[in-house]
């Protein structure tokens, strides 16, 4: 009932897709050719979907909560020096920043980050992920966050870099593309699944208690729960005769 879900991540660029999975053993690579996704326009759903397939048949990756790294090849990004400007006005700059960009408006889903004195200014097009996260969804895999690489330290995708993104709370409550409630942790679950129980438990109690100790427990009870539905009765029957009225 309280099984903790696995975790993994999925590595996002133009030429390859790259999974690691926190109990498979090694890094899955799916290599993207020029069918499969075209100039940051469009991602081939139906082809991404049949190599996820394959990929999948071998692998069994079913029932994990995901984050995506988006590579800086499909990422448009401008780091800012806000250091020494203090009249800088980030509005200005955004919309600058997206009218630069060769893929039309709609299409564009844009972050900014702050890091030390920099601004750093990102873009991308939410149709490519978007068909991930619903291909991932077929195999009961939850995206739980999407960030851009350029505001990662990533150096290599191990197992090890898996508890280091999700160990980041607040990255996954404000720095991702997209916004999903988090799962509740094991612990949590478990003390809630109690603290109703207890309550149940209580409820049960009291009222055997009361029955045993006093037998008109039960008759006085039933006579105002009466008393209840006649008066909502009375109370209705006045509302319609006045609107009649």
């Amino acid at each position: 009932m309280f099984r903790k879900k696995k975790k993994g991540l999925v590595y996002f660029s133009r030429k390859e897709l790259k999974l690691v999975f926190e109990d498979l053993p090694n890094v899955i690579s799916l290599p993207l050719d020029s069918k499969m996704i075209e100039n940051l326009e469009s991602l081939n759903e139906e082809l991404l979907s049949q190599e996820l397939k394959k990929i999948h048949d071998k692998n069994k990756f079913d029932k994990h909560d995901i984050a995506i790294i988006l590579n800086e090849d499909l990422v448009f990004s401008k780091t800012i020096d806000i250091g020494k400007d203090k009249s800088i006005d980030k509005a200005v700059m955004i919309r600058d920043f997206l009218d630069e960009i060769p893929l039309r408006n709609e299409v564009l889903k844009q972050k900014d980050y702050t890091r030390d004195k920099e601004l750093i200014l990102t873009a991308t097009n939410h149709l490519l992920y978007e068909i991930l996260i619903k291909l991932l969804k077929t195999y009961h895999c939850k995206v739980l966050g999407i960030f851009p690489e350029v505001i990662l330290n990533l150096t290599e995708l191990t197992k090890k870099e898996i508890d280091v993104i999700f160990s980041q709370k607040t990255l996954f409550e404000t720095g991702s593309y997209v916004t999903v409630t988090r799962p509740k942790s094991l612990f949590r679950r478990i003390v809630e699944w109690i603290f109703w129980l207890l309550i149940v438990f209580g409820v049960c109690y009291g009222i055997y208690y009361l029955a045993a100790t006093n037998k008109e427990f039960f008759p006085f009870v039933i006579s105002k729960i009466i008393e209840f539905f006649n008066w909502l009765k009375n109370i209705s029957a006045d509302t319609l005769s006045s609107a009649i009225k």
